[in-house]
């Protein structure tokens, strides 16, 4: 039994590694928290479900200790699903994937994001976000611990819930495109990759700099000479 354990833990660890590539985890707050996992194809930082559990999308975003953070979109959770080589499947209720692939693509998904919620067999990762319509929908995984015979959920992105829907073991996903953690506040470079990260923010021209500087001259000048008249 130690044997099969054993196995089935290797295997879980050679595809993690393969399917961490391109991730990694990264500060939020403090030194070595490792709260936030970067995708270094997207440059958008996530922050792990485990710091939103039992918090509605509202209560969240109107909480000032989240500033900083958004609310993803379904394009980019089903992009960061997909790079964590998943076989989640959007638009499509839920589905139970049975064998041991599944959970251990459950298990990757959870060791990106963060744990929801444990219990004495299984662990679940759940979290919340925006449909883009008003209302929130579920993204997520579960998984079995070390056993091959039960089923791993995959919760795609068709369940629709409202705004302050909460419950525990559910959380929020957040993102952030930089700035935010004290690692890409230190290192911008992390966020290359995203388009709307401070370090890609269109900086203006010195000479449009110039030019704009002599036209507010100009009328302040023109402002004197008028209050003289």
């Amino acid at each position: 039994m130690k044997t099969k354990k054993l196995a089935i833990g290797i295997s879980i660890m050679a595809f993690s590694i393969n399917a961490m590539a391109g991730f990694v985890h990264t500060d939020w707050a403090t030194e070595n928290d490792k709260q936030v996992t970067l995708d270094e194809d997207t440059g958008i930082e996530w922050l792990k479900l485990n710091n939103t559990i039992g918090k509605s999308m509202n209560e969240v975003m109107s909480d000032s200790a989240y500033d900083g953070w958004r609310l993803p979109t379904n394009d980019e959770v089903e992009s960061f699903v997909k790079s964590a080589n998943t076989h989640l499947e959007f638009n499509d209720g839920y589905t139970l994937f049975s064998g041991p692939s599944y959970n251990t693509e459950a298990f990757i998904f959870s060791s990106l994001l963060g744990k929801t919620e444990i219990k004495h067999d299984r662990a679940m990762s759940y979290g919340l976000h925006s449909n883009g319509n008003g209302n929130g929908t579920i993204t997520g995984a579960l998984y079995y611990y070390w056993q091959t015979g039960k089923n791993a959920k995959i919760l795609d992105d068709n369940h629709a819930v409202n705004m302050n829907w909460s419950r525990e073991g559910y959380s929020v996903f957040l993102v952030s495109d930089g700035g935010t953690t004290i690692d890409s506040i230190e290192n911008p470079e992390l966020n290359v990759n995203n388009a709307n990260a401070p370090i890609n923010a269109t900086v203006p021209e010195p000479s449009a700099l110039a030019l704009l500087g002599l036209t507010l001259l100009g009328f302040a000048s023109l402002k004197r000479k008028k209050s003289k008249v």
